[in-house]
């Protein structure tokens, strides 16, 4: 399998010859001597000669077309410690940034993609960069591509949407918009300067937009332009990216990066307040809504403790408040009517409540339930269902 991969991806070097491939690989014998260590990361390229002409050339080839062509290792950079020292995203990104070149760098997700008509903004949302020296990270809108994908596929669309425009657009307005993942603008120099992509949590992105409002810069969000996205469109796919929120959620929660923006003079009260409401406090109050959704149904439903027993209508609208309750994309309406009018957004949004109250009132307890995994390595605690 390794080799078709290999294979796939020196093809698409070959067809799109601007392509530039950057990776970490291991070396099992280094000369220490020469400054080697076990560990690097390399960038290759495409060049459009032969093999003899290439090893003339002193170049080091990885890969040879049988019609001429190969694909060549530029260069290399030792790593002193092992690259498996943090997450794996953020430690790809930044052995990327090593090799990048530009004042502004856009990092994608593989799950992501650019519709033609949108690159033509790019340059439109650049110029933040430039009315405003402080601002390091500018990020934009998704659209969900697979929202007709499968009746989840729609749910968690609408879900998806719903965080990276009114949210986001809310946040912003609040000064508590942090990086959250791709595909943002970041300027170059921040990045390396300050640190901003920190490899041992699972959402780096937010960490780094923390570390960016401590050292007095800017995150901010504007609608420009739009990125496509594709995500989940099965259940079991839901509940894990909802335990990657968890895990994120969690590491925010006790890591000491928020424990210094909350006092911080560059933060301030208020945007910690707010920052509380709309960001961490979703991910705290889970463990009650789980308790207190379960000791209902179990005291009022099954135990029939309750002054309304005698009334059943109460039992019922007292169900349907829990599953109501949970249908955390009430928001999204709005952002629906917006797009598409009061009558359409208002209809179409009623057709999906049912399926969003089911979809996201399972999914609290993914929030609450830890599991610790011990590798050879280190010890992972996970958010998990």
């Amino acid at each position: 399998k390794a080799k078709y991969r290999i294979e796939d991806i020196s093809h698409l070097m070959k067809k799109f010859k601007h392509f530039k491939i950057a990776y970490l690989g291991d070396l099992r014998n280094p000369d220490r001597d020469k400054g080697e260590t076990g560990w690097y990361g390399a960038l290759l390229e495409y060049r459009n000669y032969s093999r003899s002409e290439a090893e003339a050339r002193g170049e080091k080839i990885e890969y040879e077309f049988e019609d001429g062509g190969v694909i060549i290792e530029t260069r290399r950079i030792y790593f002193p410690v092992h690259y498996f020292f943090g997450q794996g995203k953020p430690v790809n990104q930044n052995n990327i940034l090593k090799f990048a070149r530009g004042e502004i760098v856009g990092f994608m997700d593989m799950n992501q993609d650019m519709y033609f008509e949108e690159t033509f903004k790019g340059p439109c949302l650049a110029e933040e960069f430039r009315k405003d020296s402080n601002v390091v990270i500018a990020g934009f809108p998704e659209d969900i591509v697979t929202d007709e994908a499968t009746y989840v596929g729609k749910m968690h669309a609408f879900a998806d949407r719903t965080f990276n425009t009114i949210v986001q657009r809310t946040l912003d307005w609040m000064g508590v918009r942090f990086h959250y993942g791709h595909p943002d603008y970041l300027r170059t120099d921040a990045i390396r300067h300050l640190g901003l992509i920190i490899p041992p949590y699972v959402n780096e992105d937010i960490f780094g937009a923390y570390k960016a409002t401590l050292y007095g810069k800017k995150v901010i969000n504007k609608e420009i332009m739009q990125a496509g996205k594709a995500r989940e469109g099965v259940f079991s796919g839901l509940i894990g990216i909802h335990s990657k929120f968890a895990g994120g959620g969690w590491e925010q929660a006790m890591s000491r990066w928020l424990y210094r923006l909350n006092r911080s003079p560059m933060f301030g009260l208020e945007r910690a307040f707010m920052h509380f409401v709309g960001a961490i406090g979703f991910y705290l109050r889970k463990p009650w809504v789980v308790f207190t959704v379960t000791a209902y149904l179990g005291i009022v439903l099954m135990l029939g403790v309750s002054a309304f027993v005698s009334l059943p209508s109460a039992l019922i609208f007292g169900i349907i408040a829990v599953y109501m309750s949970q249908a955390i994309t009430f928001t999204g309406y709005f952002q629906i009517v917006l797009e598409r009018g009061l009558i359409k957004g208002t209809w179409d949004f009623i057709k999906m409540f049912p399926g969003l109250m089911l979809a996201f009132g399972s999914q609290p307890v993914s929030y609450t339930h830890l599991r610790a995994h011990e590798t050879s390595l280190h010890l992972v605690c996970r958010l998990l269902l």
